[in-house]
């Protein structure tokens, strides 16, 4: 991680009032979505 990419977070984590740790598993969670949205048809993928 990068002093930017950090400070990117911590300006993200004040800005909605949460932990740093929140800030970097919703991060995660949007890599893998994309990834995910990537390699298989959205009208197979149904979230409820």
């Amino acid at each position: 991680m990068t002093v930017s990419q950090y400070d990117e977070w911590a300006a993200v984590a004040e800005r909605f009032g949460v932990d740093m740790e929140q800030v970097r598993r919703d991060h995660l969670i949007s890599h893998l979505l994309g990834a995910i949205a990537a390699g298989v048809p959205s009208d197979d993928v149904v979230f409820f």
